[in-house]
């Protein structure tokens, strides 16, 4: 999406493939190119990241503040510039894993999709329509630019499940057209006016991350209370055809 008056513009790639990754390298300009080459480096990698890049000018190099914390292979960082052409670069990086019934479909068969986790294990009657399994999923959100009028960003969204998410035809029938409401497929919760966009980058990304933040937790939350479930009724059921005398010594 690109505007009019502005030079902003928003990419949004679902299940990133090698052939997308090359249109968005040949349409990139110089300056974008190091921020989408790590951009997507990190998503393939299924790193988790927060990063604040700020056009403040030091007298050094560059100075970096990286903060650790509590989850394991996750660093928050705020980057300062050295003089020079100003530039800023706001990022975040969510992978999570997401429950859902169902064995992968046939025909999902790219070459990024995560290995999905078979939970049948855990279900004391299994059919093949009650099949459940984890599908390990990220979302990426990548925000670059000079100013507030000439910013882009690049937004990656791996999944191999069905999730309502927009695929090519609605990028393409929809998000052009101006008519009636039409969902920031970044946002992707139903809220956000693709035909009211929000122009000011920093403001864009606290509202994307909070949405993309509140539903990894649900995710989090609901993969998480369906094991507790399920291992509790595993502990009843064993608790119950084993004798009580098991563990007694004659």
């Amino acid at each position: 999406m690109r505007s009019s008056q502005l030079s902003v513009i928003r990419s949004y790639v679902a299940n990133l493939d090698p052939a997308y990754t090359l249109a968005l390298f040949e349409t990139a300009t110089h300056r974008q190119i190091s921020v989408l080459r790590d951009a997507i480096w990190k998503h393939i990698a299924f790193q988790t990241s927060i990063r604040v890049k700020s056009p403040v000018s030091t007298s050094n190099s560059e100075i970096s503040i990286w903060q650790r914390a509590p989850v394991a292979n996750f660093y928050s960082c705020i980057i300062f510039q050295p003089k020079g052409f100003p530039t800023f670069q706001l990022e975040f990086h969510l992978p999570y894993y997401a429950l859902r019934r169902g064995r992968p479909k046939p025909e999902v068969k790219r070459i990024e999709q995560r290995k999905w986790i078979d939970l049948t294990f855990l279900q004391m009657e299994t059919t093949k329509s009650e099949v459940y399994g984890i599908y390990p999923t990220n979302i990426s959100l990548t925000i670059s630019g000079i100013n507030d009028q000439q910013w882009v960003a690049y937004a990656f969204n791996n999944n191999a499940f069905d999730d309502n998410d927009f695929d090519d035809e609605d990028l393409d029938d929809e998000l052009c057209s101006s008519d009636g409401f039409h969902e920031d497929p970044i946002a992707s919760n139903g809220a956000v006016d693709a035909n009211l966009p929000v122009w000011n980058p920093r403001i864009y990304f606290l509202i994307i991350f909070e949405i993309r933040m509140h539903r990894a937790l649900n995710e989090w939350t609901f993969l998480v209370r369906w094991i507790e479930r399920h291992i509790g009724a595993q502990v009843c059921w064993y608790s119950f055809i084993l004798p009580n005398n098991t563990h007694k010594k004659g």
